[in-house]
């Protein structure tokens, strides 16, 4: 019998799980009303009325957003189950089961100022739904319509809505189809590095020189995780090479002189495709990383004897 009630529990559960779904807007799309039963109405209202306001401005003050929530309400008329519970129980049970899911995966997300400027470009709708009859939640987001859309499926007359909170952050941080966070971390962090390397570079030549890597090379061969080892690849490599380049025994020279004013850095997915030139006032240093190898990158060595090969263009 204890096995009984439990499972009965734990259906009802799931069932009510639905409606907290979405409870978001008494009206989805369009401007024609909702084929809403009575019933449904008012377990629409009871949520609606209790936590959608405070929950939409906790989730806005978290990020620094100004999301418009809405549900969907017509791809779940007709799939909601016979709740007869107090409103208020309905409404906390609600809160527990739809509100805190979507909140602590932005808790998360939103700790970064780059993942909240994602956001705060990307995102100004989230949608719930009723999907089809597969067996899982489905977390979608829409760049063009700047909409993160939770569609939940229905099995059997029972929503099944399985790991929220890591379904809604996957899909905020996928390279492809999200927000690609990684990508926009890293770029963080590669924007200190290059600054960093820009100073370090005029203090070793004593000339003004901008310092460029090429993301768009990273991102088309799908290394943005390699973004975190530029330092120990391009950077380093390259400032002992032009250290040694700018101060040796046959003079003082500087990348002036080769006509050099900017060094572009470029990733290239093999070693064969490897190459370094000086392109109008730009050296171009096209490089390859495996962390497997440190062979595969062009080393100070390498660096120097190109430089150093180059013509002056001094008269």
């Amino acid at each position: 019998m204890y096995q009984s009630c439990s499972l009965f529990l734990r259906l009802s559960l799931q069932l009510i799980y639905v409606l907290l779904l979405i409870p978001v807007t008494t009206q989805a799309w369009g401007t024609e009303p909702l084929k809403l039963t009575a019933h449904e109405q008012m377990l629409s209202n009871w949520v609606t009325q209790d936590y959608l306001a405070a929950f939409t401005t906790e989730l806005n003050n978290l990020c620094g957003t100004n999301f418009n929530i809405q549900i969907n309400w017509q791809s779940f008329s007709g799939n909601l189950p016979e709740f007869e519970e107090n409103p208020a129980d309905f409404s906390r049970i609600a809160k527990f089961l739809f509100f805190s899911p979507l909140t602590n995966a932005l808790q998360k997300i939103c700790r970064y100022e780059y993942a909240k400027q994602a956001l705060q470009e990307n995102v100004t709708k989230i949608l719930f739904q009723r999907g089809g009859n597969s067996s899982s939640t489905k977390v979608d987001i829409s760049l063009q319509q700047k909409s993160l859309i939770i569609t939940l499926s229905l099995v059997k007359g029972e929503i099944e809505f399985f790991n929220t909170q890591a379904i809604i952050e996957d899909a905020v941080n996928d390279p492809k189809a999200g927000l690609n966070l990684e990508f926009r971390k890293n770029q963080v962090e590669l924007i200190k590095e290059t600054q960093k390397y820009v100073q370090e570079i005029d203090q070793v030549c004593k000339q003004p020189t901008d310092l460029e890597v090429d993301l768009d090379s990273f991102v088309a061969n799908r290394q943005v995780s390699l973004l975190t080892s530029v330092d120990d690849y391009f950077f380093n490599p390259f400032l002992l090479a032009l250290d040694q380049f700018c101060n040796n025994d046959s003079g003082s020279k500087t990348l002036a002189d080769l006509g050099v004013h900017k060094v572009r850095f470029i990733y290239v997915p093999s070693e064969r495709e490897r190459q370094m030139k000086i392109k109008d006032d730009v050296l171009i240093i096209q490089n390859y990383i495996s962390r497997a190898s440190s062979i595969s990158s062009f080393t100070q060595n390498q660096i120097y004897i190109f430089l150093n090969g180059q013509p002056s263009i001094k008269q």
